[in-house]
């Protein structure tokens, strides 16, 4: 029985020892596993600003929505059947690339008819200024000589008539009618005179001018057949990107119907709502350079810069829309109706006194007890610190601070609520 007892004792030794080893385990490959979660920990993403003293201005952040610089509608000058649209929605293209194309079979059929009445004005025209052929003066002078002996021979047998008249032997009828032949053919003999001069001499001036005027007409005719030829074919005016196409191919389109819309994507404009108390101090004339962010590219801040301010203030949010301009940034694909941040540092009456600071309200956050509070970044390890400040007035989003802090620390403004104390962080700026 002792016996018994001795082994049952050992066996609850061996049992504890080994229990205190596994529970021993445990924990250091519990830590162990904690330690390697914190060496893997991915720096948290934040936006800083660089404390400087609040006195000259105020840093404003509004969201916005972006916008092309351009937009048109396109569509074509004469009515049709499209043949051709080589684009798509949203397809990059450059001035001058073809976007659409109509059946130009009557209008190239038109032009040729136009073309063919104005060659064989030009080749009239040519003769009367050139006068007639050697034939045809030939000709012509056959006539004359033709036209005068009729006139010789008209005349001599009206002279004989005359005088048979006179002296009775004849009708006044007969005599009437001999005088009337030797008019005709005294008028013939002039007729082919003229003829012959005109031949030589080429066409009258008044019928050279009516001519002109006549190949003028056909010209324009022409011009006007080509610019219809050539309006079968809808090209980029400019650069840009193919917002949307509301026809497909082998439709009849009316002319003035619009088949597409383009937008230059050059230079793009951001448009922010501004309230009445920050627009009442923004000058359109300052030395400000917005940045810009985009919501899904915080990384990279794109400077850009005041263009115009609406005057009329939104009757429903009492806000007036302010547009900003930047170049298409390089490596991105940017796309009407995208979100962004936009970031502007505005000249603003002072609300700060001595050793104080103008930062961002978003800054700042309060413990259980109402006492306030930032992150201060440290430079070097790029981890935040809590640091205790006192709040001053607040004017446009922004706060006057003062406490523990100097010039030239680094602070979040943006996810406060999210860090904790000696969190690794990374800069959006």
């Amino acid at each position: 029985m002792t016996k018994y007892r001795h082994l049952k004792k050992h066996t609850l030794t061996v049992l504890s020892v080994l229990l205190l080893i596994t529970v021993t385990f445990l924990l250091l490959d519990r830590e162990s596993k904690t330690a390697n979660e914190i060496e893997v920990e991915t720096p948290k993403l934040v936006k800083t600003q660089i404390l400087e003293n609040g006195s000259s201005t105020i840093s404003y952040t509004y969201p916005g929505k972006v916008q092309a610089a351009r937009k048109v509608d396109l569509a074509f000058r004469v009515s049709g059947q499209l043949m051709e649209v080589p684009i798509k929605r949203g397809q990059h293209v450059k001035a001058g690339d073809l976007l659409a194309k109509l059946d130009p079979r009557d209008f190239q059929i038109a032009l040729d008819s136009i073309t063919a009445r104005l060659g064989q004005a030009q080749a009239q025209m040519a003769g009367m200024k050139a006068g007639a052929r050697e034939e045809d003066l030939r000709s012509l002078e056959a006539n004359v000589t033709s036209a005068q002996a009729q006139m010789n021979e008209a005349e001599a047998q009206y002279e004989r008539f005359k005088n048979l008249w006179k002296e009775e032997m004849v009708s006044k009828a007969e005599y009437e009618r001999y005088k009337t032949i030797w008019q005709v053919s005294r008028s013939a003999y002039q007729a082919a005179i003229q003829n012959l001069k005109k031949g030589k001499a080429g066409s009258r001036t008044e019928d050279i001018q009516a001519m002109e005027w006549s190949i003028k007409a056909l010209e324009a005719e022409q011009r006007s057949a080509q610019a219809s030829l050539d309006d079968t074919e809808l090209k980029a005016p400019f650069s840009g990107v193919v917002a949307d196409r509301t026809v497909e191919n082998y439709e009849n389109v009316s002319a003035g119907h619009p088949v597409l819309s383009l937008q230059d994507m050059a230079e793009l404009e951001i448009v922010i709502n501004v309230p009445e108390r920050d627009i009442i101090i923004v000058d359109p004339t300052m030395d400000c350079v917005p940045l810009v962010y985009f919501d899904s590219f915080p990384e990279r801040a794109f400077e850009a810069y005041f263009k115009e301010i609406k005057t009329n203030a939104d009757p429903s949010t009492q806000t007036y829309a302010v547009t900003v301009a930047m170049d298409y940034p390089t490596g991105l694909n940017v796309l009407p109706g995208m979100s962004v941040s936009l970031k502007a540092d505005i000249p603003s009456v002072d609300i700060s006194h001595d050793g104080n600071f103008i930062v961002p309200s978003s800054a700042i956050f309060a413990d259980e007890n109402g006492s306030n509070y930032l992150w201060v970044v440290d430079q070097e390890t790029k981890s935040v610190e809590k640091r205790k400040i006192s709040v001053g007035p607040l004017e446009g989003g922004n706060i006057e601070i003062s406490g523990d802090i100097q010039i030239g620390e680094r602070i979040a403004t943006a996810g406060v609520h999210l860090l904790r104390e000696g969190q690794i962080v990374r800069f959006t700026d």
